[in-house]
């Protein structure tokens, strides 16, 4: 039985998430592909952690790192979550498990992935994880909850 807990990130996780987020697959599945040099992770990584707009978890099953997942605040309604599984645990459905729990616990707030069309594997856990997908010219985007958008008409 996996039992997923969420450990606030601390900046002794600083070389862990430097390594998650250099893996090979992982820069290819990023927006920003190139690859990261420390320097520019530790000071972006010690900035989101001062920051009241962000959140970062290292999700562990028992005293297992699994993996990571940020949420950065959009507006007081939404938060934007990325997320990433260690290499060791792919294909084992944590992605899938990673956004339900996030779902569950952020019950009050829409939660929006962004990713790009030809990456596979998160479009099948947000999918089997509930999310509502939209398809955008550049990427898809996921939703936790369905949003409302309102048109102005006038009538004439």
């Amino acid at each position: 039985m996996t039992h997923l807990t969420l450990v606030k990130a601390r900046k002794e996780d600083c070389n862990l998430l430097f390594d998650w987020a250099n893996e090979e697959s992982v820069r290819e599945n990023s927006f920003d592909s190139s690859k990261i040099i420390y320097e520019d992770h530790y000071e972006w990584f010690i900035k989101k952690l001062k920051s009241p707009d962000t959140l970062i978890y290292i999700v562990k099953n028992g005293n297992q790192s699994i993996g990571v997942i940020r949420l950065e605040k959009r507006d007081n309604d939404s938060l934007l979550i990325n997320y990433s599984v260690d290499v060791k645990y792919r294909r084992q459905g944590y992605g899938t498990k990673f956004l339900i729990l996030m779902k569950e616990n952020f019950s009050n707030k829409t939660l929006i992935g962004k990713v790009k069309k030809n990456n596979m594997s998160s479009i099948r856990a947000f999918e089997k994880a509930g999310y509502i997908k939209t398809d955008k010219p550049a990427y898809i985007e996921f939703s936790s909850k369905k949003v409302l958008r309102w048109r102005n008409e006038v009538n004439r």
